[in-house]
Protein backbone atom coordinates (compact mmCIF):
# COMPACT_ATOMS: atom_id res chain seq x y z
CA UNK A 1 0.00 0.00 0.00
CA UNK A 2 3.21 2.31 0.73
CA UNK A 3 6.46 1.65 -0.34
CA UNK A 4 9.06 1.23 2.18
CA UNK A 5 6.45 -0.04 4.97
CA UNK A 6 5.30 -3.46 5.03
CA UNK A 7 1.57 -4.31 4.92
CA UNK A 8 2.36 -6.02 9.10
CA UNK A 9 3.31 -2.08 10.37
CA UNK A 10 0.51 -1.01 8.20
CA UNK A 11 -2.31 -3.14 9.47
CA UNK A 12 -0.52 -2.67 13.56
CA UNK A 13 -0.66 1.37 13.04
CA UNK A 14 -4.38 1.27 11.50
CA UNK A 15 -3.58 2.27 8.44
CA UNK A 16 -6.17 1.37 5.97
CA UNK A 17 -8.06 2.41 2.88
CA UNK A 18 -11.64 3.96 3.27
CA UNK A 19 -14.53 4.91 0.88
CA UNK A 20 -15.92 8.76 -0.10
CA UNK A 21 -18.66 7.66 2.67
CA UNK A 22 -16.09 6.38 5.55
CA UNK A 23 -14.04 9.47 4.93
CA UNK A 24 -16.86 11.93 4.98
CA UNK A 25 -17.95 10.42 9.00
CA UNK A 26 -14.28 10.63 9.92
CA UNK A 27 -13.16 14.03 8.85
CA UNK A 28 -16.07 15.52 6.95
CA UNK A 29 -14.41 15.09 3.62
CA UNK A 30 -16.28 12.96 1.00
CA UNK A 31 -13.18 11.70 -0.44
CA UNK A 32 -12.00 7.87 -0.75
CA UNK A 33 -8.16 8.02 0.98
CA UNK A 34 -5.90 6.49 3.26
CA UNK A 35 -6.42 6.47 6.67
CA UNK A 36 -4.26 7.54 9.06
CA UNK A 37 -5.60 6.81 12.84
CA UNK A 38 -3.50 8.76 15.43
CA UNK A 39 -2.46 7.36 18.76
CA UNK A 40 -0.87 8.36 22.07
CA UNK A 41 2.45 6.09 23.43
CA UNK A 42 -0.06 3.88 24.99
CA UNK A 43 -1.78 2.76 21.98
CA UNK A 44 -4.96 4.81 22.72
CA UNK A 45 -7.13 6.86 20.31
CA UNK A 46 -6.05 11.09 20.59
CA UNK A 47 -9.42 12.96 20.75
CA UNK A 48 -10.67 16.51 19.22
CA UNK A 49 -13.60 17.74 19.21
CA UNK A 50 -15.24 14.65 20.42
CA UNK A 51 -13.82 12.45 17.58
CA UNK A 52 -10.80 9.88 17.15
CA UNK A 53 -8.55 12.23 15.49
CA UNK A 54 -6.95 11.05 12.18
CA UNK A 55 -5.57 12.68 8.50
CA UNK A 56 -7.05 11.32 5.04
CA UNK A 57 -4.43 10.93 2.60
CA UNK A 58 -6.88 11.59 -0.65
CA UNK A 59 -6.62 9.36 -3.64
CA UNK A 60 -6.85 11.97 -5.34
CA UNK A 61 -5.01 15.28 -4.10
CA UNK A 62 -6.92 18.59 -4.56
CA UNK A 63 -4.07 20.71 -6.38
CA UNK A 64 -1.39 20.51 -4.03
CA UNK A 65 -3.57 19.40 -0.81
CA UNK A 66 -3.03 15.43 -0.54
CA UNK A 67 -3.99 15.45 3.10
CA UNK A 68 -7.45 16.48 5.19
CA UNK A 69 -8.40 16.86 8.90
CA UNK A 70 -11.44 17.44 10.57
CA UNK A 71 -12.65 20.90 10.54
CA UNK A 72 -12.14 22.71 13.86
CA UNK A 73 -9.21 20.30 14.98
CA UNK A 74 -5.83 21.17 16.02
CA UNK A 75 -2.73 20.05 14.90
CA UNK A 76 -1.09 16.78 16.47
CA UNK A 77 1.94 14.68 16.27
CA UNK A 78 1.85 11.54 14.81
CA UNK A 79 3.51 8.41 17.12
CA UNK A 80 4.03 4.96 14.89
CA UNK A 81 2.95 1.79 17.27
CA UNK A 82 5.76 1.89 19.94
CA UNK A 83 7.89 4.26 18.99
CA UNK A 84 7.96 5.29 22.63
CA UNK A 85 9.38 2.04 23.96
CA UNK A 86 11.96 1.84 20.90
CA UNK A 87 15.66 2.64 21.51
CA UNK A 88 18.13 3.53 19.01
CA UNK A 89 21.91 3.92 19.18
CA UNK A 90 22.84 7.25 20.81
CA UNK A 91 18.60 7.21 21.97
CA UNK A 92 18.02 9.96 19.02
CA UNK A 93 14.64 10.54 18.16
CA UNK A 94 13.58 11.70 14.79
CA UNK A 95 10.79 14.44 13.99
CA UNK A 96 10.32 14.59 10.41
CA UNK A 97 7.48 16.07 8.44
CA UNK A 98 5.00 13.04 7.51
CA UNK A 99 3.19 10.26 8.76
CA UNK A 100 4.10 7.89 6.82
CA UNK A 101 7.96 8.96 6.58
CA UNK A 102 7.36 8.19 10.74
CA UNK A 103 6.31 4.58 10.10
CA UNK A 104 9.03 3.31 7.79
CA UNK A 105 11.52 4.63 9.97
CA UNK A 106 10.34 3.41 13.14
CA UNK A 107 9.65 -0.02 11.51
CA UNK A 108 13.32 0.57 10.23
CA UNK A 109 14.77 0.54 13.70
CA UNK A 110 15.23 5.11 13.70
CA UNK A 111 12.61 5.89 16.04
CA UNK A 112 10.54 8.92 14.44
CA UNK A 113 7.49 11.26 15.09
CA UNK A 114 5.82 12.25 12.44
CA UNK A 115 4.37 16.39 11.92
CA UNK A 116 2.07 17.32 9.62
CA UNK A 117 4.55 20.17 8.17
CA UNK A 118 7.80 22.58 9.56
CA UNK A 119 5.47 23.78 12.65
CA UNK A 120 3.45 20.93 13.06
CA UNK A 121 5.07 20.67 16.76
CA UNK A 122 3.68 23.49 18.10
CA UNK A 123 -0.36 24.65 19.11
CA UNK A 124 -1.40 28.49 17.31
CA UNK A 125 0.01 31.41 18.80
CA UNK A 126 2.91 29.92 20.65
CA UNK A 127 0.55 27.50 22.78
CA UNK A 128 3.66 24.99 23.20
CA UNK A 129 4.23 21.58 21.71
CA UNK A 130 1.07 19.20 20.33
CA UNK A 131 0.89 17.52 23.89
CA UNK A 132 1.94 14.09 22.62
CA UNK A 133 5.24 15.67 21.94
CA UNK A 134 4.77 17.28 25.99
CA UNK A 135 3.26 14.46 27.51
CA UNK A 136 4.44 11.41 25.81
CA UNK A 137 8.08 12.34 24.26
CA UNK A 138 9.42 14.69 26.63
CA UNK A 139 9.99 12.24 28.92
CA UNK A 140 11.95 9.86 26.47
CA UNK A 141 13.82 12.78 25.11
CA UNK A 142 14.94 13.14 28.90
CA UNK A 143 15.72 9.53 29.59
CA UNK A 144 17.47 8.60 26.49
CA UNK A 145 19.79 12.19 26.52
CA UNK A 146 20.82 11.97 30.66
CA UNK A 147 18.58 14.55 31.33
CA UNK A 148 19.49 16.85 28.96
CA UNK A 149 17.08 18.58 25.98
CA UNK A 150 19.26 17.79 22.76
CA UNK A 151 20.86 20.67 21.67
CA UNK A 152 20.75 20.55 18.22
CA UNK A 153 17.51 19.45 17.24
CA UNK A 154 16.96 18.77 13.57
CA UNK A 155 13.05 18.13 12.07
CA UNK A 156 13.98 16.41 8.53
CA UNK A 157 11.71 16.74 5.62
CA UNK A 158 13.69 15.41 3.39
CA UNK A 159 14.20 18.08 0.72
CA UNK A 160 15.37 21.53 1.07
CA UNK A 161 13.00 24.61 2.08
CA UNK A 162 14.17 28.05 3.92
CA UNK A 163 12.05 27.69 6.80
CA UNK A 164 13.79 24.49 8.30
CA UNK A 165 16.75 26.17 10.26
CA UNK A 166 13.73 28.53 12.36
CA UNK A 167 11.49 25.69 12.60
CA UNK A 168 14.09 23.48 14.20
CA UNK A 169 15.09 26.56 16.78
CA UNK A 170 11.72 26.53 18.00
CA UNK A 171 11.14 23.00 18.49
CA UNK A 172 14.44 23.75 20.48
CA UNK A 173 12.78 26.62 22.72
CA UNK A 174 9.64 24.40 23.26
CA UNK A 175 11.79 21.56 24.93
CA UNK A 176 13.47 23.68 27.12
CA UNK A 177 10.67 25.56 28.52
CA UNK A 178 8.52 22.79 29.11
Amino acid sequence: MRPGISAEMLTIAGVRHVSANEAEAMCGEAKAGLWLPYRNADGGAIRDSDKDYGRLRLDQPKDKKKYHQAFGTTVHAYLPPKVADATSVGGDLIIIEGEFKSLSLTEAGFPAVGISGFYGFGLKDNGGLVPELTDDLKDRLRRHNAGEVPHKPNISHGGSKPPLHLATGSVHRLLRNT
